[in-house]
């Protein structure tokens, strides 16, 4: 029925791992506020906020730990959150700017 080859299970495999690997995955979402930081739940699909999760206080220290070549590693009040190279830019505005 198509399955007999080792390329097809291979294939099969690793659909089904990457539809796994995003069904578990936990997305948030970083704002800064004038009154700190809201660290809030997002979709899967959209990136929209859908729950305030935290209010974190201005002097929350967010810090870049590394990364690779599609994400970078930031350290926001002590937890790692793996941040798409997209968004390092806003990332690096946030931890270099000073709160109102």
């Amino acid at each position: 029925a198509g399955f007999e080859t080792w390329a097809s299970r291979i294939g099969i495999g690793l659909a089904g791992a990457a539809v796994a690997g995003s069904a578990t995955t936990e997305y948030r979402i970083l704002a800064k506020t004038d009154r700190g930081f809201a660290l809030l739940r997002c979709s899967r699909i959209r990136q929209y906020a859908t729950e305030l999760l935290e209010q974190l206080p201005p002097t929350t220290p967010l810090e870049k730990r590394g990364g690779t070549m599609l994400t970078t590693e930031w350290s926001v009040d002590g937890r790692t959150y793996s941040v798409a190279k997209s968004s390092e830019p806003a990332m690096s505005a946030m931890a270099g700017s000073e709160m109102p």
